[in-house]
């Protein structure tokens, strides 16, 4: 099943669109031009200048008022780093996390994810790690949620483009390597038997050989003195790239020679692609493998003459991967997009949301469970109410039946009705308790002395409080590190016993621990007790404190039977 049956949204500095899919199709799409030269002001003033926009995109999607996305956007500030790991799964996961926090900080949200087609087996694999700083993402998530948008994810362009590319080289044999040509990066990548060996990002793109157009264009512009019919007529100068492309033949648009004009100005960038290629190929892949070709994939594969640009520095085939012919890189969600190939994937791509989203989420939740619990009493109410009134209508209709004994009951059913409203407030009132009662983990406890137990020897990593059917816990990972007069395990015993000893702990369950090397590699000395730790990860079971109510909830239906002789 597709990862995308709902909405996708690009933001760029040049176009805003908004794309619904379904079932890996898109049924349709809305955009609108922005002007380039405004992007950092649109930053600077929070996105509110895009807050209109924005809404009249999603104006035109009939009976959809409020709606979940997926957001792309292009960002100047996001962090990655590709890490090859042996081991793939929680293990890598977690290393990849871990690396990219001591790069990045506590504070700025990370994301992992595992390139190629292994999807982070316990193979070999390699994880791809981002971030993006904190007030960038709530910038973000504060203009769509203006707008009537609930984010799913945030995707960078540029970590898009990486995992596509390593998709992209899973389907090659080692001869063969891919390079990912997106609007502001590109990747090449390699695949060795089957797996990855080479992901390599740069930050340039074909946006590069957009600037040259539109510096001929603005510079022959000024020339004309304002040429109004030719402006008019002339194309943007991203479409002038997917149409002519790389000019080595005489050809004119809008009056304007391009080989002598457009070419000189693209020589650089062409050049910097085929340094980069050939300065990767060289160290990354070099006599490893047998590489013969290059496939040229991404939007700028379906730049024309690019294949011959990029080949002139190269000793390799170089050809658009198969398919690039069909690629509609200037239409929204068109094949070939970083959009498109987001809607079609099978694998969900992680987004990044900032710290406020998860504060949202639990308060919906709390909210959610709230209205759940009141609709479930009035419905236990009402059927109460509803079995009463048709019990008084029998009844009602034995005593007109049975006149002669009507006057002899006539004192027992007024107690009766009584009984039966106290009955029916009583039972309303314990369903109703019954659904509301829950059990308290005690958290604060043994949280709030976290820091006094661990002490200078152990190192936390990562707390996780949760809960399941065999009750409240905190899963602690993290190291422990020795000192000249305790070693890493005694102070790990040391921690244990810590928590053991707090009141609100009910049992612990110590998983494996690994001998973790420390060293700086300023000292060879290995029997420096600071030199190595002791990896490990717990489980901590809470005790849970019932609620004053519980026994008022735990009547049986014997107790409540008020009207019973």
């Amino acid at each position: 099943m597709p990862a995308i049956n709902g909405f996708v949204i690009s933001l760029t500095p040049s176009k805003l669109s908004v794309i619904y899919a379904r079932r890996g199709r898109v049924q349709q799409t809305e955009s609108i031009s922005l002007d380039y030269d405004q992007w950092a002001d649109h930053w600077n003033d929070g996105l509110m200048r895009l807050d209109q926009p924005l809404r009249q995109l999603l104006s035109r999607f009939r009976g959809r008022k409020r709606m979940s996305a997926t957001l792309l956007y292009q960002s100047n500030t996001c962090t990655k780093q590709i890490y090859p790991f042996d081991q793939g799964g929680a293990f890598a996961r977690d290393a990849a996390r871990s690396k990219l926090r001591e790069c990045v900080g506590l504070t700025d949200p990370v994301s992992v994810c595992a390139l190629g087609d292994q999807a982070g087996t316990s193979q070999s694999c390699m994880m791809l790690a981002y971030s993006d700083r904190e007030d960038i993402l709530r910038s973000l998530y504060a203009w769509l949620n203006r707008c009537g948008v609930d984010p799913i994810g945030m995707i960078p362009l540029s970590v898009a483009s990486i995992i596509f590319a390593a998709k992209d080289a899973s389907r090659f044999d080692s001869q063969t390597a891919i390079l990912y040509l997106g609007a502001e990066n590109s990747i090449i990548a390699h695949c060795e038997q089957g797996d990855l060996s080479l992901v390599r990002p740069a930050d340039i793109g074909y946006s590069k050989l957009v600037e040259s157009y539109r510096q001929v264009f603005s510079e022959q512009g000024e020339k004309k003195d304002g040429d109004s019919e030719s402006s008019q007529v002339a194309p943007t100068p991203v479409e002038c790239l997917f149409e002519y492309g790389v000019p080595f033949k005489p050809v004119e648009c809008a009056g304007i020679e391009l080989r002598s004009t457009v070419l000189p100005c693209m020589a650089p960038a062409l050049q910097r692609i085929g340094i980069d290629i050939k300065q990767t190929i060289r160290f990354g892949i070099g006599s490893k493998g047998d590489l013969r070709n290059l496939y040229i994939c991404g939007p700028g594969a379906s730049i024309p003459s690019i294949t011959k640009a990029i080949g002139e520095h190269l000793d390799l085939h170089v050809q658009p991967v198969p398919g690039a012919e069909s690629y509609q890189p200037l239409t929204e969600g068109g094949s070939g997009t970083v959009e498109s190939q987001l809607i079609e994937t099978v694998i969900p791509t992680p987004g990044i949301l900032p710290s406020i989203a998860g504060d949202e989420q639990v308060r919906k939740s709390l909210k959610t469970a709230l209205v759940a619990g009141g609709a479930v009493a009035l419905i236990a109410m009402g059927a109460e109410y509803t079995h009463s009134t048709i019990t008084q209508q029998r009844m009602d209709e034995q005593a007109q039946n049975a006149a002669p004994l009507v006057q002899r009951v006539a004192q027992f059913e007024q107690t009766r009705d009584e009984a039966r409203e106290i009955a029916s407030m009583l039972g309303g009132l314990a369903d109703l308790v019954s659904e509301q009662n829950r059990s308290t983990p005690q958290w604060i406890s043994p949280l709030a002395q976290l820091s006094e137990y661990a002490g200078e020897e152990i190192r936390i990593q990562e707390i996780r409080g949760d809960h399941a059917d065999a009750g409240f816990f905190i899963d602690i990972k993290g190291y422990a590190v020795g000192t000249k007069d305790i070693a890493p395990g005694q102070a790990l015993d040391r921690f244990v016993d810590s928590l053991r000893q707090n009141t609100s702990t009910e049992s612990i369950k110590l998983g494996a621990t690994s001998r973790l090397d420390l060293s700086t590699g300023m000292s060879e000395d290995q029997s420096d007790p600071a030199a190595w730790g002791l990896q490990f990860s717990m489980r901590v079971m809470i005790k849970a404190q019932e609620s004053p109510y519980s026994g008022f909830a735990q009547v049986s239906p014997e107790q409540t039977d008020w009207i019973a002789p």
